[in-house]
C-alpha cells in the first residue's frame, strides 16, 4: 500500500517591534545544501534495480550525519516512497510508462532542505517467457522466466489458493490478457502482459459475476490442433473463442469487440443439464469447444464461434460407437486427463484418461472436421493416484506421466512404459504441461527442436521456495532433453503458460 507523505514547510513570522539601536549586530552561517549528478531523466527497467549515487556538498558541516534523505515517486497522483537511503538502488514494480520523482536531502539541525527533480521512464522487462504459478503459505505466487533466463517475482497479492495461469492472445479488437486463477471465493485476477501489473478482479471478466467463483480451468479455439503441417501457421490467428470452466460450468468469450466479457454459463441443447469435467478442450476445426460431461457421462461441444449452448458431440451416422459410445460412457466414469495428441492433415487424435472406481481406463478419439470418431480404449496397467501429472507428444503416439520424481512415456499403440527421464531423488514432481514453444524470430528450426515439457518439483526448501522448474525438450524418440533448470524459484508449483 502507498505511503502518502505531505511536506509541510513551515515560514515563521517574524514580528518586529520599536527597540533601542545598541549597534551590535551577531550573524550566523545557514548550512546550504547541494546536489549534484542527479540527472533530470532516468530510463528504468521494470522488475530490475534503478541506482543513483548523488553527490552531496554543504557549506557548514563536513560529514552528512546531520542529513536524512527522501525519494519519492508520484504514480496515479499519489506519492510512493522509493527509498530514506542516501543512495538510491530500488527494484522498480511500477508499470511501464513515464513518472515524477523527487529526491529530498534535509539538515535535521534547521530543517533546511534541497531538493532534485528528476522523470523516471520505466520500460517493460518482459517479452516472451514461461509464467509459472504457485502456491506458497497459502497464497498464489507469480514466477516469471524470461526467454533470457531472467527470473522476476511478481510482488502483489494475487489470491488464495492458486489454480491455474492463462495467457489470453491479443486479438482484432481485444487487449491480451494474464489471467491468474484462484480458488478462493474472489476467483484472482487478471494482469496486462507487457507489465504483469493488475488490471482488474477475475471476476470482472464476466458480464455478469457467477454466483460461485469457482474457476477450473481455460481454453479457446485455436489453442491446440498441434498438426504438423500446420505449426506456426495461420491457426495462432486473431480471431478465436475462449472458453472458461468455472464450478463445472462453461463461458465464452468471443474475441472479437473492444473490452469483451464471458457470458452466462451455457446450457445444454436438452433438458438434462450437465457437470462439465475441467478438463476442457478448444480446436481450431469447428472450432469448438468440447467437454466430458461427468453428471450424463457423454461428450458435448459447441456448435459454432458464437454458440451458447451445448449439444452431443458431432459423430457421423455410419461410425461404429465403438469401442465406447461418446453419448454413453457408462457409469462412474470421471476425467482425470485429456489433451491432444498427434494430428496430421487436420486428423487430431484426443487422448483421454479415466478413473472408474478406482479403475483406471485410457480412451482416444479422433477429432476431424467438427466430427469426433472413437478409436480405443483400454484399461492401464500402471500406478496413478491423485499426485500423478500428465503430458503428450503431439507428434508419436504417446503421453507422459509422472511417479514420484521420474518421467516415463506410455506407447498408446503397443502399450507399454519406459522410464524417460529422472530427477532428483529429494524432489517430486506437482505439475507437468506439454507445449509447442514457437520463438516469434525463428521459424526456420528443425520442427522437434520446439516441443517442451515443462515440470514443476516439490523438495526441500532453500530461502522458503521449494519448487523449481525443469525445461526438457521432447525428442522425435520420445526421450527427453533437459534444456534448462530454475532452483528453489517459487512455492509448489501447480501450473505454467508460455507468454508470448
Amino acid at each position: 500500500m502507498m505511503k502518502k507523505f505531505l511536506i509541510y514547510i513551515i515560514v515563521p513570522i517574524l514580528l518586529s517591534s520599536c527597540m533601542k539601536e545598541l549597534g551590535n549586530y551577531d550573524y550566523k552561517e545557514v548550512n546550504e545544501i547541494k546536489i549534484d549528478s542527479v540527472k533530470t531523466i532516468y530510463n528504468a527497467l521494470q522488475y530490475a534495480p534503478l541506482n543513483i549515487v548523488p553527490q552531496i556538498s554543504q557549506t557548514r558541516d563536513n560529514n552528512e550525519s546531520n542529513l536524512s534523505f527522501l525519494w519519492l515517486c508520484t504514480v496515479n497522483t499519489e506519492v510512493d516512497t522509493l527509498s530514506k537511503e542516501r543512495d538510491l538502488n530500488k527494484e522498480i514494480v511500477y508499470a511501464p510508462g513515464t513518472y515524477s520523482c523527487t529526491y529530498y536531502v534535509i539538515d535535521n539541525n534547521t530543517g533546511i532542505f534541497s531538493l532534485a527533480k528528476f522523470q523516471m521512464n520505466v520500460q517493460s522487462a518482459l517479452g516472451e517467457g514461461l509464467l509459472v504459478l504457485s502456491n506458497k503459505d497459502g497464497n498464489a505466487k507469480l514466477s516469471y522466466i524470461h526467454g533470457n533466463g531472467t527470473i522476476i517475482q511478481y510482488p502483489d497479492y494475487l489470491g488464495k489458493s492458486g489454480v491455474g495461469v492463462n495467457y489470453h492472445p491479443k486479438s482484432s479488437y481485444s487487449p491480451d490478457y494474464v489471467s491468474v486463477m484462484c480458488n478462493d471465493g474472489v476467483g484472482g485476477v487478471m494482469l496486462d502482459p507487457a507489465s504483469l501489473t493488475k488490471k482488474f478482479d477475475f471476476s470482472n471478466f464476466f458480464y455478469i459475476p457467477p454466483k460461485n467463483i469457482n474457476p477450473q480451468s481455460y481454453a479457446r479455439s485455436q489453442d491446440y490442433y498441434k498438426s504438423l503441417p500446420n505449426y506456426g501457421g495461420i491457426y495462432n490467428g486473431t480471431l478465436y473463442t475462449e472458453y472458461i470452466c468455472n464450478d463445472n460450468k462453461i463461458h465464452m468469450r468471443y474475441a472479437y469487440g473492444a473490452g469483451l466479457k464471458m457470458d452466462a454459463a451455457m446450457v445444454p441443447s436438452d433438458d438434462k443439464g450437465y457437470i462439465a469435467s475441467p478438463h476442457i478442450l478448444g480446436s481450431n476445426y469447428g472450432p469448438t469447444c468440447m467437454i466430458y460431461d461427468e453428471k450424463n457421462s457423454r461428450f458435448l461441444e459447441t456448435k459454432n464461434t458464437y454458440s451458447i449452448k451445448l449439444s452431443p458431440i458431432t459423430i457421423r451416422t455410419t461410425t461404429i460407437r465403438k469401442p465406447f459410445d461418446p453419448d454413453n460412457l457408462g457409469a462412474n466414469m470421471k476425467m482425470i486427463f485429456s489433451d491432444f495428441g498427434p494430428s496430421l492433415s487436420g486428423n487430431a487424435k484426443i487422448y483421454m484418461i479415466f478413473d472408474s472406481l478406482g479403475q483406471k481406463q485410457f480412451l482416444e478419439a479422433i477429432h476431424y472436421y467438427g466430427n469426433f470418431t472413437p478409436a480405443k480404449r483400454f484399461k492401464l496397467d500402471f500406478p496413478i493416484t491423485s499426485k500423478t501429472k500428465f503430458g503428450v507428444s503431439y507428434v508419436t503416439p504417446c503421453f507422459y506421466y509422472s511417479d514420484n520424481n521420474k518421467i516415463h512415456n506410455f506407447d498408446v499403440e503397443v502399450q507399454s512404459s519406459l522410464l524417460r527421464y529422472s530427477l532428483p531423488e529429494n524432489e517430486e514432481i506437482t505439475c507437468m504441461k506439454s507445449e509447442y514453444y514457437s520463438p516469434k524470430n525463428d521459424k526456420n528450426q528443425y520442427y522437434f527442436d520446439h516441443l517442451r515439457l515443462y515440470v514443476g518439483t516439490k523438495g526441500p526448501a532453500v530461502n522458503g521456495n521449494i519448487g523449481s522448474v525443469y525445461i526438457l525438450r521432447i525428442n522425435a524418440d520420445n526421450t527427453l532433453t533437459l534444456i534448462s533448470s530454475y532452483k528453489n524459484i517459487a512455492g509448489e508449483i501447480v501450473s505454467f503458460a508460455w507468454k508470448k
